[in-house]
């Protein structure tokens, strides 16, 4: 028997033993006596029919509330795997998605390999190696890599230091012109 089968069948005990009970209300007892006499016993029995039956229905409501919540349970667990799976191939997707191409020009790819060589340079070192007049190029240069996410700053006293950035240069493809010598 199905759950929606018991519960209809519920439902239609429910429902006739509301109208047994409403009949027996509207009914005056004194007249319910006069057609058919009542006796103390007839009301104990009726009562514990009416005992019985509360209790079945009762049983038959806690398998029920058993069973669904037994199904809620199959499909939050439903749920939190797809989730999982989901939430996994998303991973996937923005790993394979991070890894990134910037073309950067030929004195920017002299200024990364120098940076590599010498661990962390500043303004003032990349404007001695490229034979700048200013320290503004150099700068300007050296912040522009930074925005790029190949380069990461820092600040010690007054000066800036820049160093490259390994965990996004593994992510990015640089694309440079060939070096000449």
């Amino acid at each position: 028997m199905s759950h929606e089968d018991r519960l209809k069948q519920i439902k239609e005990e429910l429902l006739r033993l509301q109208v047994e009970l409403r009949e027996l209300q509207t009914e005056d007892i004194a007249v319910k006596e006069e057609r058919k006499q009542i006796s103390d016993d007839d009301i104990v029995a009726m009562f514990k029919y009416l005992m019985e039956e509360r209790q079945k229905t009762n049983s038959m409501l806690e398998e029920l509330t058993t069973k669904i919540k037994q199904l809620q349970q199959a499909e939050a667990e439903q749920l939190k795997s797809i989730n999982a799976n989901d939430a996994q191939a998303s991973r996937q997707q923005s790993e394979l998605r991070q890894i990134s191409e910037i073309a950067i020009s030929e004195i920017d790819s002299k200024i990364i390999n120098f940076v590599q060589t010498n661990d962390m340079v500043s303004a003032d070192d990349v404007k001695e190696f490229m034979g700048y007049r200013g320290a503004n190029a150099a700068c300007t240069r050296l912040n522009r890599l930074h925005k790029a996410g190949l380069l990461e700053r820092f600040q010690l006293g007054h000066k800036v230091y820049y160093r490259l950035d390994a965990g996004k240069a593994t992510n990015t493809m640089i694309i440079s012109p060939p070096q000449r010598a």
